[in-house]
Parts: C-alpha cells; structure tokens; sequence
C-alpha cells in the first residue's frame, strides 16, 4: 500500500482515551490529493501493546464541476428577458445552478 504524501494528515492528541478516534485530511493548496480513490486504515494498540486488526474504508477523490464560461449579450433592451448559457464540465451529475447578480 502506498503512503499519501501530497496532503497533511492531521490527527488529534494520541494520548485521549476514547471510544472516537479523528483523522483529519487538510488539503495541501501546493499539492492536493489527486482524484482516485484511497485507503485509510487504522489500527488501534492498547496500553498492554495489543494491536486491533486493521479498519479499512474507501474514499474516492472526485474533481469539483469546472463552469468553463458563461454567454450572454452584452446588451439588452430595458424590460426584456436575457438569456445566459455556461458550459459546465462534471464527473457527476449536477444537482444544482447557483446564478446570482449585482449592480457592476
């Protein structure tokens, strides 16, 4: 198994006694996890020495939806309908539009 070196893993004190271990994953802006899917796992050692067999789970690393431009008339008449067009690029389905627009 390969390690993951391109983002900060951070986990909380080691010491805490608990039945909740966290690991958080804090993307690196220089070099972020690539998309793919990796494995986290975790083995847990008790104050004997007693290591748990490894947990596993899978998360896959999915690029974000990319608009690529929007298209619309530069002007239009007062009191009449404009038509804007983006062109978006997912690797998912999109759930949802978010147009908004302020006075320039």
């Amino acid at each position: 198994m390969s390690t993951v070196t391109s983002s900060k893993l951070q986990s909380g004190p080691q010491d805490i006694a608990g039945p909740d271990p966290q690991l958080v994953v804090t993307p690196d802006t220089a070099a972020p996890l690539k998309p793919g899917k990796y494995v986290f796992s975790l083995i847990v050692t008790d104050d004997l020495g007693q290591a748990s067999a490894p947990a596993q789970v899978q998360v896959e690393v999915r690029n974000a939806p990319v608009v690529r431009g929007i298209k619309a008339p530069s002007v239009v008449p007062f009191n009449q309908n404009i038509q804007l067009t983006a062109e978006v690029v997912s690797t998912g389905t999109i759930a949802n539009f978010n147009w908004s627009v302020k006075l320039a």
